[in-house]
């Protein structure tokens, strides 16, 4: 019996009635429901000081314990990209190379998507640090940046084909202007 919950669905101002899940079933045959992102990140609150306060009520002790300058909620941001290799997040309008979709196949796609990967995104940040000054400069990874993440980051490197650590398996990802 698929019992959506109260966040699954909503009604528009004549009165149809949206769903913002997906079903799918688990390894056991169980049904899941499967929030759609879009509607996950439309559902969250705006950070404000009433939100803020709101934390502060709801979770003390873990309040307490963030630096001051987090505790305003003018630092908050949302980010719904981030690195693979780093974790570090990757802003709106910025740059940020990511592996082409003929590499990234309907396979290797439904390994990665149950850690809730749906690409294989690298930062500029951490071309940086590869390449430093002349990061600006290179239109793809190179295989420095590809020793330097099977070094630094060798569990995520593990979970990637070698097809993966080939120059033209890349593209670069411009901001949009």
């Amino acid at each position: 019996v698929r019992v959506p919950s109260r966040v699954s669905a909503a009604q528009s101002e004549d009165g149809e009635v949206f769903n913002h899940t997906e079903w799918t079933e688990d390894e056991n045959g169980n049904l899941c429901e499967n929030m759609k992102t879009e509607w996950l990140l439309m559902a969250l609150p705006e950070p404000d000081t009433r939100l803020m306060k709101e934390m502060q009520q709801r979770y003390p002790d873990q309040f307490a314990t963030l630096p001051q300058n987090v505790r305003s909620h003018e630092c908050w941001n949302l980010y719904i990209k981030f690195c693979f290799f780093s974790g570090l997040p990757i802003a709106d309008g910025e740059m940020y190379y990511r592996v082409h979709d003929k590499v990234f196949t309907a396979k290797f796609r439904k390994q990665l998507g149950k850690a809730g990967v749906d690409e294989i995104v690298l930062s500029h940040e951490v071309m940086e640090a590869v390449h430093h000054q002349s990061a600006e400069l290179t239109k793809l990874p190179t295989r420095k940046t590809f020793q330097y993440l099977q070094k630094h980051y060798s569990q995520q490197c593990a979970k990637m084909t070698e097809k993966v650590f080939r120059r033209q398996s890349w593209e670069k990802v411009m901001p949009e202007v």
